[in-house]
C-alpha cells in the first residue's frame, strides 16, 4: 500500500484524501461544502468545476449569432459555406474549452495546471478561429461587413 501511495502524484494523493475524508465523516464534508472561502466563493466540488471566467468564454463562443448573421446579410452559397465553416470551428473551440473548464483540482499546483490548460485551450481556439474568420470576412463586401458588425453586436 505504501508503494502505491508513493507512486501517486500530489493531485492524486489529494483526491484520495478527499475520498477518504468524505467516506469517514460525511457531515463534516457537508459542512465544508457549504463553507465560504476567504474570496467569498463557495468551496464545493460543483463550483470548483465551474470556473466562471472559463465558462463565460464557453458561453460567448456558443452564442455565436449565426442565425442573426444569415438574416442580416444576403449571402452567396460560398459565403454560406464559409459562415458554416466558421461556426463549426467556433463550436469545436467551445467544446475543447468546456472540457478544460471542468478539471477538478484539489491542490494549488493542480489548480494552476488547470488554469494553464484552460489558457492553452483558449489560445488554441483563437488560433483555429482566426484564419477561418478572416476567410469569411474576406468573402464579404464592404456593405456586408457593416451588416455583419451590426448583427454581431446587435
Amino acid at each position: 500500500m505504501a508503494a502505491f501511495y508513493d507512486a501517486l502524484d500530489d493531485e492524486q494523493k489529494a483526491h484520495l484524501v478527499a475520498i477518504e475524508s468524505s467516506r469517514d465523516a460525511p457531515s463534516k464534508t457537508d459542512r465544508s461544502e457549504r463553507r465560504m472561502t476567504r474570496d467569498g466563493v463557495s468551496d464545493n466540488r460543483a463550483d470548483a468545476e465551474r470556473d466562471p471566467v472559463c465558462h463565460q468564454w464557453v458561453v460567448m463562443l456558443r452564442s455565436w449569432p449565426v442565425t442573426q448573421v444569415e438574416r442580416a446579410i444576403s449571402l452567396s452559397d460560398e459565403q454560406h459555406a464559409n459562415l458554416y465553416d466558421l461556426t463549426a470551428v467556433i463550436y469545436r473551440a467551445a467544446g475543447s474549452l468546456a472540457g478544460a473548464c471542468t478539471k477538478d483540482r484539489l491542490t494549488a499546483l493542480g489548480r494552476l495546471d488547470a488554469k494553464q490548460q484552460q489558457l492553452q485551450a483558449l489560445r488554441q481556439g483563437i488560433d483555429e478561429i482566426k484564419p477561418v474568420l478572416s476567410k469569411f470576412e474576406d468573402s464579404l463586401s464592404d456593405s456586408q461587413r457593416t451588416r455583419l458588425a451590426i448583427a454581431i453586436t446587435g
